[in-house]
């Protein structure tokens, strides 16, 4: 596992730049690590088709709403997979139509079919009851990166109590905060959950996700200490931030000859992250075809 702070020594010592360095605070550092993670790492990790950030969420649909948001910490606004659950738990694949189609489905009896309007998704036909269930698989954004002290490392957990090591002064009573896991890979427990009171060295929480342990992380929504990434990535990412920070004090020499070692270390991390099992082959499925009964539903107008 590898924090924030871990990720400032070694570009410090890659770039050889001093503590007392005035133009390259540990926050400044840290903003362009996360805006090469954003520019750079998601799109190489994600052009390895190993699916290292879906997540899921579920969303209650309600009767007569056809329109639901996509996730607002979707990697590019997008959606991995759309499905609909039904009260007796049967998961059914959903269609997308064109916008200019969608009338073409309204017929239906079932929503089985949608189309995008801006950041919603919306299903055809409107849904008429609320026994159907939205199944949202999307590529999770990891957290942004922020000091250790702008978060709290649980010491304690009792109930919905939680006691942290450090408690920020953002960490106020309405304040939403996201409960991280403390080893590799330091995936959400939870997120977006509610502060409901501050005690001291203790946080109170609507919910306390099962799995909580001592060593657990607490950040405010969308921040993380910790690097939400394989340890893998850690070198390739330190490289791509000193090159930001060279680039930052005006050294254009020392950032191109860095270059070189980015790429090995870019190939070194694409080598090692896929395949994520060798082992197995990915079983393709013909999810429409006619042994799996599903012809009718890819016939434009006929459901």
């Amino acid at each position: 596992m590898k924090t924030s702070a871990d990720l400032i020594e070694s570009v410090r010592t890659t770039i050889t730049a001093p503590n007392n360095q005035t133009l390259l605070t540990e926050d400044r550092l840290l903003a362009l690590a996360n805006e090469e993670i954003d520019s750079k790492v998601v799109p190489m990790m994600c052009s390895l088709n190993q699916d290292y950030f879906v997540t899921m969420e579920e969303e209650s649909m309600v009767a007569d709403t056809a329109e639901y948001d996509i996730p607002y910490r979707s990697v590019g606004r997008t959606l991995r997979d759309l499905k609909v659950r039904d009260s007796a738990n049967s998961v059914r694949d959903v269609v997308k139509v064109a916008l200019e189609d969608a009338h073409l489905s309204s017929h239906q009896s079932l929503p089985l079919s949608f189309y995008f309007k801006g950041d919603q998704i919306v299903m055809v036909p409107t849904p008429i009851d609320t026994q159907w269930t939205l199944q949202k698989f999307y590529l999770l954004k990891p957290n942004s990166l922020v000091q250790l002290s702008k978060a709290g490392k649980v010491t304690a957990v009792s109930g919905n109590t939680l006691t942290l090591d450090n408690v920020p002064s953002a960490f106020v009573a309405s304040a939403t905060i996201d409960i991280i896991q403390g080893k590799q890979g330091n995936r959400l427990r939870a997120m977006d959950q509610s502060i409901t009171n501050v005690s001291g060295s203790q946080i109170t929480v609507a919910t306390v996700p099962t799995g909580t342990v001592i060593g657990d992380y607490v950040g405010i929504s969308c921040e993380s200490p910790v690097i939400q990434l394989p340890d893998e990535i850690f070198p390739y990412l330190t490289f791509l931030t000193s090159k930001r920070c060279l680039e930052a004090l005006g050294d254009y020499e020392g950032s191109n000859a860095l270059e070189k070692e980015i790429q090995i270390r870019k190939k070194n991390c694409e080598y090692l992250l896929a395949p994520r099992i060798e082992g197995e082959s990915t079983k393709i499925l013909q999810r429409f075809g006619l042994l799996r009964g599903n012809r009718s539903r890819r016939t434009r107008g006929f459901f």
